[in-house]
């Protein structure tokens, strides 16, 4: 057996325990009067197959310890002695962070005993029986951690070889740390003494490496071995060869484990890989070394607060014989995660237990509570805090009668992110149109915020306090709205209305050939403050041609004239007709001629405008016996009478 307190060793499994004592603890009186000035034998905490361990508080230092005494029985036999001599020196010489330190060793007629730390939790033999296979993040630590140890007393230690490496001396705190204990059967490579008895074998059967079974002379290699045993214990729950001693041993010489993932198939290749090279019959065909079988599996170190030793220690916790001994809580400070805390908000409170030198206290049940409900409510064993209405509250923590308050705030919801909808508008000159700021706390609930706004040219686009855009001129602007020191802009790209058609101004209602006009091509709609270019057509230019608006016409017929610009068209019918003469007019000057008179008659043909037209004119005499007229126009009076003269153009 093990003692779960520091690691003493008691009888293994299957030899007989001894009772403990009735009555008085002799020793725990023996030792209080011995070093009544240095300590205060505080309980026992075990008792182990060489003595008892008492944790002791060290009057100077102020510090709890624990003191391993050697049974009385023992003080006459010198080989124990020196086997229990041995084990302080040894261990006093290892300074590594995952093996137990030795801090004084002392002796009386009546007692032997050192003093080393004191470390509370559960070996990991206590684990296992409580929880049975560990978790493989857990099993590759546990192995690093001890695997460290070892490589560190192999090579600092004077190639100190542990020989009883076993998951009873494996120590887990409730912070996770591991402490490999016992050294009371160590061996120094090479030395001539140690504490192997004649005709005996030292060690666990099921922990012992074949060369340890056949008594042979160890090496660091023996403690490899024992070392992928640990790990097939971890993984399996249970080291590969149990029953008899017999039995045990001859398995240990002759039979292979079987695969470690027929067992756990969990357990990924190269862990199993690196446990069955320690497992190998012949130390040479193990590893060379302890650190090359950490390296193939991934192996490194975890540190205070990493989440697999929050995982172990929590293991440790809940482990059935775990224990704490009660060391007087000095303080507490209740450590709270930065930030301000709203509504809705879940947050994880810890706190900080100390002793009166100041020193951490781990594994301490913390039991909380909230003075209003209505503004946090906290779970009581495990500090979540969930906040659910502003104010302020004071959570207290507790621990052994000794208490902390803080004063928790929480506020009313702050703006946590701003977003434009829509982030992108495009508009036309005199458009309008409206932004949405759209404000949300940390956990995406929308606030009703008046957000600042602005405009980075106002000359294309202006917002109003509300967000509303009015479009003045194209171009690209961006509007920006601003809530306590958050900002978010959309883009605003700002152009020409288009046009809604084109008016066609100054078409005449008659169209003669050989005439020339103006046409105004007028903008429907759009912008007023661009300059629009028109493109002109004919659609036949042997009838009209037109050029910048201005038609001519050239000849008889029907044309279209068309003209365009940003993509809109306007057309117009044209209807060119001939010039014909449609009036005559005479002039005489005088109605009334003498015989032999002669009168010169002008004349002007007039089109259909009433404009002058150069025509033929034809005159004609309605009686030549009493006027004639020649085609000059001229009349000469033949003979009295009355005598009609007329002019003809075109027939008209």
């Amino acid at each position: 057996m093990h003692c779960r307190f520091c690691g003493a060793r008691s009888q293994e499994a299957g030899e007989s325990e001894r009772p403990a004592a009735p009555g008085p603890d002799l020793t725990m009186e023996r030792l209080a009067k011995a070093t009544a000035d240095e300590f205060e034998i505080i309980e026992r905490l075990g008792e182990g197959g060489m003595g008892s361990v008492y944790l002791a508080r060290e009057l100077a230092l102020q510090r709890y310890v624990a003191i391993k005494v050697l049974s009385p029985e023992f003080l006459a036999d010198e080989a124990l002695l020196e086997r229990f001599r041995t084990e302080a020196r040894i261990v006093a010489t290892l300074q590594h962070r995952s093996i137990v330190v030795i801090h004084a060793v002392r002796y009386t007629r009546q007692l032997y005993y050192f003093v080393m730390d004191y470390v509370e939790g559960a070996t990991l033999g206590d684990v296992l029986r409580s929880h049975g296979p560990l978790p493989i993040p857990i099993v590759k630590a546990i192995l690093y951690e001890v695997g460290s140890a070892l490589t560190y007393a192999h090579r600092e230690g004077s190639g100190i070889i542990h020989r009883d490496i076993k998951p009873g001396n494996i120590m887990l705190d409730p912070g996770g740390r591991v402490v490999v204990m016992d050294y009371g059967i160590s061996k120094a490579v090479g030395a001539k003494t140690g504490l192997t008895m004649a005709g005996s074998i030292i060690g666990t059967p099921e922990y012992m490496s074949p060369e340890q079974c056949r008594r042979n002379a160890l090496t660091t290699a023996s403690d490899q071995y024992a070392l992928g045993l640990l790990g097939y214990a971890m993984l399996s729950g249970a080291p590969p060869f149990s029953g008899p001693v017999y039995v045990v041993i001859t398995a240990h010489l002759h039979e292979e484990p079987p695969r470690i993932t027929e067992i756990r198939p969990d357990c990924p290749e190269d862990l199993a890989d690196s446990i069955h090279r320690m497992l190998e019959k012949a130390p040479g065909d193990r590893w060379p070394a302890i650190p090359e079988a950490l390296k193939a599996f991934g192996g490194q170190p975890h540190e205070l607060g990493d989440p697999v030793r929050e995982d172990t220690g929590r293991l440790v916790r809940e482990t059935e014989g775990a224990t704490r001994a009660q060391v007087p809580v000095s303080r507490l400070e209740i450590e709270a995660p930065a930030g301000a805390v709203e509504p809705g908000d879940e947050i994880s409170l810890s706190a900080g237990v100390y002793d009166d030198l100041g020193r951490r206290l781990i594994g301490r049940d913390v039991t909380w509570s909230a003075s209003n409900p209505t503004i946090v409510t906290i779970s009581p064993n495990d500090g979540r805090v969930l906040a659910r209405a502003p104010g302020s509250v004071s959570i207290t923590a507790v621990v052994g009668g000794v208490g902390t308050t803080l004063e928790l705030t929480v506020r009313e919801p702050t703006p946590a992110s701003i977003e434009l909808r829509p982030d992108a508008v495009r508009l036309h000159t005199e458009d309008q149109a409206v932004l949405t700021a759209v404000v949300k706390d940390r956990r995406a609930n929308p606030l009703q915020c008046d957000a600042l706004w602005s405009s980075s040219d106002e000359g294309v686009v202006t917002v109003s306090r509300t967000g509303e855009l009015h479009a003045h001129a194209p171009g690209v602007a961006v509007i920006t709205a601003e809530v306590e020191g958050l900002r978010a802009s959309a883009d605003i790209t700002v152009e020409h209305a288009p046009l809604g058609g084109i008016d066609l101004l100054g078409l005449p209602e008659l169209i003669l050939v050989g005439d020339e006009f103006p046409l105004e091509a007028v903008p429907i709609g759009g912008s007023d403050h661009v300059k629009l270019e028109m493109r002109w057509a004919s659609s036949d230019e042997s009838i009209a041609t037109v050029d910048a608006g201005t038609v001519r016409a050239r000849s008889v017929g029907i044309v279209t004239v068309t003209v365009s610009t940003s993509g809109v068209e306007a057309a117009a019918q044209l209807t060119i007709a001939e010039r014909v003469v449609t009036e005559v007019l005479l002039d005489a000057p005088q109605s009334r001629l003498e015989l032999g008179d002669e009168m010169n008659l002008s004349v002007e043909a007039r089109d259909q405008r009433g404009n002058p037209l150069e025509r033929e004119i034809q005159w004609s005499s309605s009686d030549a016996l009493v006027a004639t007229v020649d085609q000059d126009g001229i009349v000469r009076a033949v003979s009295t009478g009355t005598a009609e003269v007329s002019a003809l153009a075109d027939g008209i």
